[in-house]
Order: structure tokens, then sequence, then C-alpha cells
């Protein structure tokens, strides 16, 4: 069979991407609500293979671990902060409305800490309000690096931030964290007081339990969106395409919680296996599955991102290849076959890329304005074209199935990363082997 050329490869791209877009997968759609059934089954198969490319677990794993590393900077950095709004004294009191989400060993270790800090002289307070929650608040952001480092790596993205942009936004992820907190808490504390003004008798505390998890599920949906835009490391994503997963993380976060810490409340006994460590290995448990859910939500945003051509970034207009995100820049594949990604605009752009580039080789070379021949010798021909007609050809779908229309979706990749080349005017961006994701 002969080899394809590069406008058969790339007209067998344009087809499959019209077929998708009038089977309505959602390729035009602005709003997440605007795809449909058919799309929103691509955009589940797609998360479905990323957890495990990504992996996930393992991610999770790492995270957690530096999550609890920075858990009790944040405590003292916490406290600190605590004392100029409130009484510390009353810190412990204040987190009860945390059982049933946190693990109660955990819950224990985080009041008796708390407690001890909160016991501390004004005076060292005070001083530790200068020095010492500097030195908190920096341990503690190494924690939301971590977070960023994972959103990084479900949105396909790269660190691209210099040290002090990457710093900066780690500690004022991690300062506003603790303002949120100290607000909720305040504000479980004066809610009651506030209720038991209008006489209500017995219904206080049934409304205070009552609403207790719609305001924590605003508060977490709103701290997970931030996340979702602000921690990777790419052209911010309008608040529309950050919501709902962070929404749905944190629905799936409170009942994940409550379910786990019903667990080891009634079934689990880690103090038998661990001893000691009981309390420490729950609480690290509901971290790493914390981070899981947040990692998850963080990919179901990308893939849906992912299903639409539109531009899901902010600024203006932009075409595909230049909105500065992967998975804006990109299409995800479609239909029962899962096809590899279809690059479009993304090809567009390279293969117009590398023709410039070769056509001003060429002027160079006839101008002779000093670029060595060796160069030109290898630049300055048609080999750019000829890679990119492999390149393409190596995208064109492909679907292994029997007579009968079944398709083999598990060993079928779903996307293709572009790996153009750092240095652009030594190899065409399409002359470089793509990047495929890890099996």
């Amino acid at each position: 069979m002969s080899k394809k050329t590069t406008d058969d490869a790339y007209e067998d791209q344009v087809q499959l991407e019209r077929r998708a877009r009038r089977q309505g997968r959602g390729r035009n759609a602005e709003w997440p609500s605007e795809i449909p059934s058919r799309g929103w089954k691509d955009v589940l198969w797609r998360v479905f293979a990323e957890v495990n490319e990504d992996r996930v677990m393992l991610i999770a794993a790492g995270a957690a671990f530096y999550l609890l590393l920075a858990l009790f900077p944040a405590l003292a950095a916490f406290v600190s902060i605590y004392g100029f709004v409130a009484d510390p004294q009353t810190i412990a009191e204040h987190i009860a409305f945390l059982g049933g989400v946190l693990p109660s060993g955990g819950l224990d270790i985080i009041r008796s800490q708390l407690a001890s800090l909160a016991a501390q002289k004004t005076g060292a307070l005070s001083f530790g309000f200068m020095f010492g929650l500097a030195v908190a608040l920096w341990s503690a952001s190494n924690g939301i690096k971590t977070l960023f480092e994972a959103m990084n790596i479900a949105y396909e993205e790269s660190e691209k931030r210099g040290f002090i942009h990457l710093n900066l936004l780690a500690l004022g992820f991690t300062l506003g964290a603790i303002l949120i907190g100290i607000g909720f808490i305040v504000s479980v504390g004066i809610v009651p007081a506030m209720l038991a003004l209008l006489n209500l008798g017995g219904w206080t505390e049934a409304l205070v339990r009552i609403f207790r998890w719609p305001m924590m599920l605003i508060l977490v949906g709103l701290g997970i969106t931030l996340i979702y835009r602000y921690g990777p490391s790419r052209e911010r994503a309008k608040w529309q395409w950050a919501t709902w997963g962070a929404f749905l993380a944190a629905g799936v976060w409170i009942a994940v919680s409550i379910g786990f810490s019903y667990y080891l409340e009634n079934f689990a006994d880690y103090n038998a296996t661990y001893g000691a460590l009981g309390a420490v290995i729950g609480l690290m448990m509901w971290t790493w599955i914390s981070v899981i859910v947040l990692i998850v939500g963080a990919e179901l945003n990308a893939e849906m991102e992912h299903q639409t051509a539109k531009d899901t970034t902010t600024g203006a207009q932009q075409p595909m290849g230049a909105r500065g995100a992967t998975v804006a820049d990109t299409l995800g594949g479609s239909g029962r076959c899962c096809q590899p990604a279809v690059a479009f605009g993304r090809a567009q752009h390279l293969m117009r890329r590398s023709r410039e580039i070769s056509a001003q080789l060429r002027l160079a070379q006839i101008t002779d304005i000093g670029i060595g021949d060796e160069v030109a010798k290898t630049l300055g021909n048609d080999k750019s074209d000829q890679r990119a007609n492999e390149y393409l050809q190596a995208q064109s779908p492909s679907c292994s199935g029997s007579a009968n229309g079944k398709r083999d979706i598990g060993r079928e990749r779903r996307h293709i990363k572009f790996q153009p080349c750092r240095n652009s005017l030594a190899i065409p961006p399409f002359a470089c082997r793509p990047r495929y994701p890890r099996r």
C-alpha cells in the first residue's frame, strides 16, 4: 500500500472531525452544558484512560506526603493569625464541625496540636506573627506547590513559571486558605449566637447542622476552582471550564470523607494494626483519597476542554495551536474507537511555521547572509515537508475491530502530545517526533 501524502492524511483528519461534529459531540461547545451525551461519553472514556496513564494513585500518594509535612506549619500559622481576631483557646471547640468529615483520630491530632499552640503566651504568638509566621507559611506553601504540580500533570503541562512567581502564588494560596478557614470557624461560633436571638428553640442546632454542608460545599468548591484555574502552568481557563469539575470534586470529596470516616469508626481498626500510629495512618489515608478526588476532578475539567474546538482560555479568541494550553490546543478522541486526538488547528499552525522557516532559510541561502552550507543543506530543502508527511501519516486514525463493528478501545491512543523543538531554527517543528503518552 502506498504511503499517504500530506494532503490525503490531513483530509482524513478533516473528515474525521467533520463526522464528529455531525454526530453532535460538542465540538462547538462554549459551555460544558452544551456538550451532548455522546460527547460526555468521549470525555469519560478519556478521563478513565488518563487516570491510568498519569498514574494518579502514585501522584496522589506523593502529594499526600508533602501535604502532611505542611500540615503542622500551616496549623502554627493558623493559630498565629487566629489570635488576632479571636481567642485562640476557642479553636479546639470551633473545629468540632469537622467531625464526620475528618477521621476522628486525625481530628484529635489536629485538635491537640491547636490546643498546644494556643496555650502559648500572647507574646510568643506576636513574635510568631513577625518571624515564625513567615517560616510557617513558607513551609506550608510546599504542600500547595505539590498540588500545582499535580494540576500540571492533569492538564498535561510542564512548569513554566519562574521561581519567584511560583512561590508567591503558592504563598498567596496558603495565606488565602488560612484566612478562609479562620472566617469559617469564626462564623461557626457567631451563627449559633445570632440564631439564638431569634428564639427558635431546638431549631437552632438543627439549622446549624443542616446548613453546614451547603456552606462547606460552596467554600470547598470555590477553593478547588481557584486551584484548577491558577494551579496549572498554562493560559488560564475561563471560569465555566473550571467550576464544573471543581464543584463535582467538592461534592464527591464531602461524600467520600463522610463514608471513609464512617468506615474507620465502625469497621476498620487501624490501632490494632498500627498501634499508636493508627490515627496518623487514618489521617494519611484520608489525605490520599482527598488528593485523588482533586486530581480526577482536574482530569475531568481537562477532558471537557479537550472536547471542544472553541477557545476555552481567557483573553482574545485564538486559533488552536496558539492558545497556550495543551488541552485547548488539541481535540480529544471521539467515536467508539477513541481515535487519536485531532490536533486540528495545531497541525495547521505547525505546518505553516515549518514552511515559513524553510522559506526564510532558502532566502538566507540565496542572499548569502552567512548561514552555514550544512544548515542550509539540511533545512533549506523539502525534507521538512517530507517529515511533515510522515508525522501526519503517523496520526491518521486507524481502528481495529471485527466485522460486527466492535472496537478495541483500550489499545487505541486517545491523544497525541505535540513536542515542538526547543530551537525552531535548528529543526523545523514538524520534524520533531511526537511524544506519545505512556501506556
